[in-house]
């Protein structure tokens, strides 16, 4: 009832377009208009429905709509002067929108995950045999935890010998499967969106809702491997679009469209340095400042001991005598790349050192350390003065130690805003 009820939402407020409602007359039924069968519902049907879809939006953390519920029916209410239910619905709201405040600062609201569900098998699943679903599962429920619930339910449908988990997503060629078996395949994917719209859908909320695009990678190698040195390195992305939107009525949807594209070893260091670049400027951008992720992210970008981090991608594809193997458009764009990233990079750098308490001093000298030591590097294998960025940079930093030595010798030193 719960899970009907939450998404019954969303055709409820398509449906209010059809229908003639006259409030301020007092007019107690509302009648679909012209297309449609010529149906009669009662006013206390229709705040019934819509109190119940409020409750149920409430429970399901998707505080956002609620708005977009109260919109019809405080109107129902001032024209029936019905001020108690007005009173709860502005107090409803305004505990909503707390709530909206509140996890978008913690970050702990879990909206749910999606998986792609393949199934294998003509003499078991017959029409279903081929098709390709995307699962929406609550809160952070893992790989193992469908896979293992999926095994349990087809084992009891079919018998445990009968069904087999096809535990990898690489591509799957439905003629080569043994026809005793029924095969079921299932690959984590997460909502994918263009850029504009990554721009535009900036909370969790916004990219948990209407949804119908979804993304996994599969890595690869031409030898057949699934992994390999960065230079053998290939990556396979897969775009899925649904048939509908997410949430919806059913747990599940049709996969309706899927686009595959291939990324050679060079492309794959692109894109992993532009997704790094784009981490680190939402990060910066993001106010309040979220100082955990901040510097994790930091960690991970500018340490040179990670294996395969900015400066392994640099020297595998950008020293002078590797980079003529490849596209000459190729590695420009992943020089500039890289030197968006150092700037980004800097941002953050800087952001964490006005933001960190002072007990944390030395753990920001470490990270301004790690960075004067990847520029360096980075600069040695360009060729090219990225050296004066590096002057700024120290600049900067200079004042920010000076900033430390300061906020530190100062009585009940404190973090900076």
């Amino acid at each position: 009832m719960f899970f009907f009820t939450f998404c019954a939402y969303h055709h409820l407020i398509g449906l209010l377009s059809y229908f003639t409602v006259d409030v301020a007359c007092g007019t107690q039924t509302l009648r679909l208009g012209s297309g449609l069968v010529d149906t009669v519902f009662t006013m206390d049907s229709l705040i019934n429905q819509l109190e119940d879809s409020a409750a149920m939006v409430e429970r399901a953390e998707r505080y956002e709509l609620l708005g977009n519920l109260y919109r019809i029916l405080i109107p129902i209410y001032e024209a029936r002067r019905n001020y108690q239910a007005l009173e709860q619905c502005y107090y409803s709201l305004y505990q909503a929108y707390s709530r909206v405040v509140e996890v978008n600062a913690s970050q702990r609201r879990l909206l749910g995950r999606y998986y792609r569900v393949a199934f294998y098998g003509a003499s078991y699943f017959e029409e279903e045999s081929g098709k390709e679903y995307v699962y929406k599962e609550p809160k952070v429920t893992s790989l193992a935890e469908i896979s293992e619930r999926l095994y349990h339910q087809y084992c009891d449908k079919f018998g445990k010998e009968a069904v087999k988990m096809i535990m990898d997503s690489n591509f799957v060629v439905a003629d080569e499967l043994e026809s005793r078996y029924a095969y079921i395949q299932v690959t984590h994917v997460i909502p994918y969106f263009t850029e504009e719209e990554r721009i535009n859908r900036q909370t969790e909320f916004e990219r948990n809702n209407n949804i119908d695009m979804f993304m996994f990678e599969t890595p690869f190698t031409l030898e057949g491997k699934a992994h390999g040195k960065l230079e053998e390195q290939w990556k396979r992305r897969v775009v899925l679009t649904t048939d509908y939107s997410f949430p919806y009525v059913k747990k599940r949807i049709m996969i309706k469209n899927t686009e595959i594209s291939e990324m050679s070893p060079i492309e794959v260091a692109i894109d992993e340095m532009e997704m790094r670049v784009k981490e680190l400027l939402e990060i910066t951008n993001k106010r309040p400042t979220d100082v955990k992720k901040l510097q994790l992210k930091l960690q991970g970008s500018i340490s040179v001991q990670v294996n395969a981090g900015p400066l392994a991608y640099a020297t595998t594809f950008l020293e002078e005598e590797r980079s003529a193997s490849y596209p000459v458009n190729q590695v420009a764009r992943l020089k500039d790349v890289y030197r968006e990233f150092v700037c980004s990079a800097k941002q953050a750098l800087v952001l964490n050192s006005q933001v960190i308490n002072s007990d944390q001093y030395e753990y920001q000298m470490a990270l301004e350390s790690n960075f004067s030591e990847l520029l360096a590097s980075l600069s040695s294998i360009f060729n090219e003065p990225l050296l004066a960025a590096q002057i700024e940079i120290d600049s900067v930093l200079k004042r920010s130690s000076q900033h430390y030595m300061t906020m530190i010798s100062s009585p009940g030193g404190s973090s900076v805003a």
